[in-house]
This record gives C-alpha cells, structure tokens and sequence, in this order.
C-alpha cells in the first residue's frame, strides 16, 4: 500500500491518495468485507453524513479513476510486485491477492472502458469506445422532453457507430502521408503545425451535450471548477423552471455521456489533418479532461461555453463570446468591444436563406507550453463549414494577411468570426465578420 501510495500515480491527488488510504487501512485494519459509497463521501470527500448520492457522484467518479490508476501502476511500475490491490466493481472494499502471470496486454484500456473515461488513451483506442446512449423514460412527460430525449439518444449513438470507424480512417490517411502534402507548407501548414505536432499527441475535446441541455431546462450556468468536481449534480432540485422537470428526470440526463453530432462529425476531417502531419489525435469527453491537461497539451475544444465548461478557461482573452437567446433556444455571437450593438450577429431566418455564425480561436494554453483552438458555431452546417474552411489554403492566407507579421514559420494569435450562408458552395460561402489578433507575451512550444 505505501509503495502505490508513494508512486506518480497516485502522489499527485491529494483526494485519491486518501481514498485509496482509508480504503486499505478498513480492510485491513478491521478486516471489512463491504464499504459503502455514503461512508465515503462522509469519512473522505467531506459530505453530510446523509448526502444523496444519486445527486452526487463524487465517490463513483473517485473509485472509477483509482481503479483505472491501480491497473496503470501493476501494468508497468508495480509489475514486478508480488501481490496484486484491485477494488471490485459494485464494492469499494479493497482485494489483496497475490499475482499470477498475466500476458502483456490492453488491460488498463478495458478498465477505461468499463469505468467511460478516456483520458490517457490514444485516439485508435478511443475510438471504439461507443459514447452511452440514453434509454430514459418521463412517465407522463412532456412531448418536447420526449422528443430531447429521443435526439439525445440519437445523437449518441450516430457518434458510437460513427467512431467505431475513426481508427481505420486515421490510419489510411496515415499511409497515404508520404505523397505531397499542401498543409505541410504555406498558411495552413503554418497553422496545422502549431496544433498537430509531427510524432506528438493533440486532445480533441468533444462537448458535453447533456450538460448544456441540462442548463437550458434549468436556466443554471455552470462554472468550469463546479464542473470538474462535480458539485453541480448537488443543485438539481434548485432553478426557475425545475417546477416544470422531473428532478429524477434531469438528473438521468446529465449523468449520461452524448455530445453534440455537428461536433462529432468535425472529428472524421480532424483525423485526417492530424494523419496527413503524422501526428495523433487523443479523443477526450469534455467531462474526462483535467486542467493538468489544460496547462500542458495541445487541445481542440469543440462546442459553446454552456457545452464545453473548459472554454471559459480561455474566455478573458477573448473578446467574441456567445450568448444564450432563451425564446428562441439557441445561442449566438456577441463581440464584447461594441455591447451597444451586441444583437448583430444574432442568426437571420427567412424564407430563402439562414445566416450562420461561427467563431474560431487560436491561443496559448495556460501553461504556454502548447496551443489551443476552440471553434463554436451556431448549428451544424455552421461548424461543418468551418472545418471546410480552415482546411481551404486561400482562405486561410486571406486570414493570414488580415493578422499582424511575426516569426516566419508561427501563425500568429487570433480569433474571428465566420459569417456563413447557406445555399452556395463551400468555402466561398464562409465570409470573414471579424478578424483580431490575440497578445500573447510569448509564443508556444510549437514555434520555439
């Protein structure tokens, strides 16, 4: 115990050093067949000692990672050690037993995959991870929580069958590498290098749709830091319009893992930009990313704020936000320098024509050691679009031209605004609102 205690897996959480430590030492100590999941959050996460744990799932989300950390350890530092901790699913009671001879394979992998967390697993894995498709029920609800209910599944399970294939399209596009290759020189290469690193990982961050509905039924906004610890499932009761929602309802909702399909659908033309600059591409679920990863990595972080918390991280740099419209249920860009006139880019409709908007940013992550691009549109076409967009050479030399001069092979900071309009062809129909370049007092890694 004190050996995996003093191990990198574990000495660098405080909360699983100390669940991992009072869990073996009531074992051990009393020698206790069974620990429940309210003893926990009571003894080591500080809960009231009659805390609903439905609404909180502190201590499954904490045991999840351990179990995962545990495997990590035995798998390659502890392999050597002649006994073997493992803590059982559906018991939080520790098992000492002494090892036998296991071939050399993808166990921590199918611990991730029991446990939905991805973090830490190459894209090639992830990919056959299917995203959980909701199978909620509201008796007596309203049609439109049905019909939310039914896309939300949908929407999940066109994301499961749509990477199962991922890998094998990445891969592909990896042998095919060596022909000549326009994103290795001119604007885009300039641009793509400073996100996919030759022989380097890039976490692509696909957003938490279920959190951002949860937000629209409740009118609550979520802070990034009550999202990583979870502490938001505690106010589910709590809201303007929960009289009109099931608590029990919401809650189902939340705890399930669906992201957006416009969001989803980019990865497909991600992997291959990451494939043709023989890098790789780590899929990561917003809820499963950790603001180690935040200051270290390169990311791509796809969705709004309301879906994807880890961009308000980045939001005091920026001067294009997005805003909620709660009549007309969808959100819209704002530029923050000009308030008096925050409505303009609010979306059009029309008999013939719908203009879509979307922003981009590219920006240092917060420890400087990498770059971060965020993209955000309002609606699926949108983002589809500025995929096609940011992977056009002239359109991204036009940006280019619009932003400051600086070191010869760095793409400088920026972040704009994309006017799309549908009905014509792609990428002539993406027209530049706003272009702004970003202050930054150095440059990344990736320029260095």
């Amino acid at each position: 115990m004190e050996r995996i205690l003093a191990t990198s897996h574990l000495s660098k959480s405080a909360r699983l050093t100390e669940l991992f430590q009072y869990l073996c030492m009531k074992v051990l100590d009393e020698d206790t067949q069974e620990i429940h999941e309210l003893e926990l959050g009571h003894k080591v996460f500080g809960r009231p000692s009659r805390y609903d744990t439905t609404a909180d799932n502190i201590v499954r989300v904490h045991a999840s990672l351990l179990r995962k950390r545990l495997s990590e350890y035995f798998l390659h530092e502890g392999r050597e050690e002649e006994f073997q901790v493992e803590i059982p699913r559906g018991n939080y009671a520790p098992v000492f037993r002494r090892r036998e001879a296991t071939p050399f394979d993808t166990e921590v992998l199918e611990h991730s995959r029991r446990d939905g967390t991805t973090e830490g697993i190459p894209f090639h894995d992830v990919a056959t991870i299917p995203a959980a498709a909701s199978d909620v029920r509201s008796e007596g609800g309203s049609r439109s929580k049905t019909w939310a209910i039914g896309l939300s599944s949908g929407l999940a399970i066109a994301f499961a069958l749509l990477s199962a294939v991922l890998f094998f399209r990445l891969e592909r596009t990896k042998s095919a590498a060596s022909v000549a290759n326009p994103m290795t020189s001119g604007a885009l290469g300039q641009f793509w290098t400073g996100i996919f690193r030759e022989k380097e990982t890039a976490d692509i961050v696909l957003d938490d749709a279920s959190l951002s509905f949860y937000q629209e039924a409740t009118g609550q906004s979520i802070a990034i830091g009550d999202y990583f610890d979870r502490t938001y499932l505690r106010s589910l009761n709590v809201g303007p319009d929960v009289a009109v929602h099931d608590p029990n309802w919401l809650h189902q909702l939340i705890i399930k893992r669906q992201t957006n399909y416009a969001d989803a659908a980019m990865v497909w033309k991600l992997a291959q930009a990451a494939g043709t600059l023989r890098s790789d591409a780590r899929l990561q679920y917003a809820r499963d990313l950790s603001f180690r990863q935040a200051k270290s990595d390169n990311l791509i972080l796809l969705g709004s704020p309301a879906s994807d918390p880890w961009i308000q991280l980045f939001e005091s740099n920026l001067t294009l936000h997005w805003k909620y419209d709660p009549v007309a249920k969808e959100f819209y860009p704002i530029d923050t320098t000009t308030p008096a006139d925050g409505d303009r880019f609010h979306a059009l409709e029309n008999s013939k024509t719908r203009e879509g908007y979307a922003t981009i940013s590219f920006l240092p992550n917060l420890g400087g050691t990498g770059n971060v691009l965020i993209v955000s549109g309002t609606g699926g076409s949108a983002t589809d679009a500025v995929m096609d967009w940011l992977l056009d050479e002239q359109s991204m030399e036009l940006l280019r031209s619009q932003l400051p001069k600086t070191q010869p092979a760095a793409f400088p900071y920026f972040e704009v605004l994309l006017k799309i309009q549908k009905g014509v062809d792609r990428p002539r129909n993406v027209t530049i609102a706003i272009s702004r370049a970003l202050k930054s007092s150095a440059r990344s890694a990736s320029s260095r």
